[in-house]
């Protein structure tokens, strides 16, 4: 799949999120990740953004335009 796979990791409490990122970085897709301050739960976002490079940070009110 490589640049055509994207992945968007939105509001959640534990890391398998970002495990999912690195995979998806690495492979060459894009990582789109919802801004932790507009997250419910703020602990995967924010653990993915301290993780993952992400291509995107969006709001929750931005993700709609994608």
């Amino acid at each position: 799949f490589k640049n055509n796979l994207v992945c968007l990791l939105l509001s959640g409490a534990n890391s398998d999120g970002t495990d999912g990122l690195i995979k998806v970085k690495k492979n060459g897709g894009t990582v789109l990740i919802q801004d932790p301050s507009t997250a419910v739960v703020s602990y995967m976002p924010q653990n993915a953004m301290d993780h993952v490079v992400a291509d995107k940070v969006l709001k929750i009110d931005e993700i709609d335009i994608i």
